[in-house]
């Protein structure tokens, strides 16, 4: 949660509004089955070594750190038909992100400092990805602290937002990777039309969670932990999926010092990323200078 309210921290202070729409992650963890072509054997974790995080927080929004609107700012959980009566597109949100798609899916091996090049994929494959929505959670100013509408506290605009919690159902057809993960979207008031021209949905899960043939081999100190992570625009055209192990971050406050995927994907610590992988619905990729382009599936 606290990775999020910084992410919007710093999209608001950049003046981009639309990155506000793209830093939702609230995650409750689960588990779902998709279909495989693959005659792969029986699946087991990516990354057995891995610690296992939890799906997600409660933090509270009160923290010191941020500006003072997030200081003031409550989450209140809401149901479709009440989102929709406070003025959230809720309907067109549920056109938008509730959807499958198969798309063509090219693994790029990235630098493997930290570790060895990553085995058990093919380069090119297809992602079957399906969405779904679980939640509504407006968040706002505290009515207690601010009243105003349009709210002005400490000399800022703080404004209204809806957060849909998804689940989001994964898997390549080679086989390397399968699981459900969670995360979220975040859309403004339906008069506020420029917050809501592009959904981009951010969802991520522990790879002690994921399962599939993808071998990994990170040289960390232990314990570490790791996340598969996606982000996507709600039409699907395109998408990023990321594989990052890390070890805890310092100065923790939780004893393995991981409480969540976020903290493993925008932690400060070495990390082991040996693997990224791009989709496109019309098959093509854009260039990646920076990738090197090899089969990591063993025949």
């Amino acid at each position: 949660m606290l990775e999020f309210m910084k992410a919007l921290e710093r999209s608001r202070r950049a003046g981009v509004h639309s990155v506000w729409l793209r830093s939702a992650l609230f995650c409750v963890t689960a588990l779902a089955a998709c279909s495989r072509d693959s005659t792969e054997p029986a699946p087991t974790s990516v990354c057995p070594a891995c610690k296992p995080v939890a799906g997600g927080e409660t933090t509270s929004f009160a923290r010191g750190d941020l500006s003072a609107c997030f200081q003031i700012y409550r989450g209140t959980k809401l149901s479709a038909e009440r989102a929709a009566a406070q003025g959230f597109a809720v309907r067109d949100a549920q056109q938008r992100l509730e959807r499958s798609f198969d798309a063509p899916l090219r693994w790029l091996a990235q630098q493997s400092e930290n570790g060895s090049p990553a085995k058990g994929y093919r380069v090119e494959t297809r992602v079957k990805i399906h969405t779904t929505i679980v939640g509504y959670t407006a968040i706002g100013p505290d009515p207690a602290i601010c009243d105003q509408v349009p709210c002005t506290y400490a000399g800022e605009s703080c404004v209204n937002w809806l957060q849909l919690d998804l689940r989001v159902g994964i898997e390549t057809l080679d086989g390397a990777v399968r699981g459900t993960l969670t995360g979220g979207t975040a859309m403004g008031l339906a008069a506020d039309g420029p917050f809501n021209s592009e959904l981009i949905v951010d969802a991520s899960l522990g790879l002690k969670q994921v399962v599939g043939s993808l071998q990994l081999f990170p040289s960390l100190p232990e314990p570490y932990a790791g996340a598969l992570a996606i982000e996507f625009p709600a039409d699907g055209s395109r998408g990023d999926l990321w594989i990052i192990v890390a070890p805890p971050e310092p100065n923790s406050d939780t004893d393995a010092g991981f409480t969540q995927p976020n903290d493993v994907l925008w932690g400060e610590n070495v990390s082991y990323q040996p693997l990224r992988g791009v989709w496109s619905l019309t098959g093509e990729f854009p260039g990646d200078a920076g990738a090197e382009v090899t089969d990591g599936h063993d025949d």
